[in-house]
């Protein structure tokens, strides 16, 4: 290593210590100059869109998962970050595109399909939203939230006795949980 790529390696370190201090306008200066020593710094890049995420710059974000995503296509982190902020900023069919390149590259990604299967809901596609639940569920077969979501899809479904008992398995996992209304 180099005397430039060990400063940029500290800087990086500083970055993440930073930004676990919630302290993401200074962790963000750190990738910053990584980036200025090594503008070809995959995480550097991808650090640098989670700051700005947290700091509402989500068009800027963007562009950094973008850069990423020009270094490394598959480099799944960038693009679950890319449809966290495309998300935030309303572009749901773009936020599920980019949930899909993840999924494809990661199948396992249990949060991910859980996102997805919400989106879908939301969107009005229920069958779709239900294939996600149950892959979800094939992943964490002992996580309540994914048990209720497949019973609210169900009941939109009209699939009230299936919803019914999902709700139950749900709520005997996680008790916190509230069935959906009737």
């Amino acid at each position: 290593m180099n005397e430039y790529e060990a400063i940029a390696e500290g800087l990086f370190e500083e970055g993440k210590r930073l930004f676990g201090l919630r302290l993401y306008e200074k962790s963000l200066q750190c990738f910053e100059a990584v980036l200025e020593i090594d503008p070809g710094n995959l995480k550097a890049w991808v650090w640098k869109g989670k700051a700005l995420i947290y700091l509402g710059r989500n068009m800027k974000a963007i562009r950094c998962f973008d850069r990423a995503l020009l270094i490394d296509e598959k480099c799944d982190e960038a693009w679950a970050f890319k449809a966290a902020a495309l998300g935030t900023l309303g572009r749901i069919v773009q936020e599920l595109e980019c949930i899909d390149k993840v999924l494809a590259l990661d199948p396992t990604c249990a949060p991910l399909w859980f996102t997805k299967a919400n989106i879908l809901r939301v969107m009005h596609r229920y069958e779709e939203s239900l294939e996600c639940c149950n892959k979800l569920i094939s992943l964490t077969p002992e996580d309540g939230q994914a048990w209720m979501m497949k019973a609210i899809v169900l009941y939109r479904l009209n699939r009230k006795k299936e919803s019914k008992k999902c709700a139950e398995k749900a709520v005997k996992l996680d008790p916190s949980l509230k069935p959906p209304p009737k």
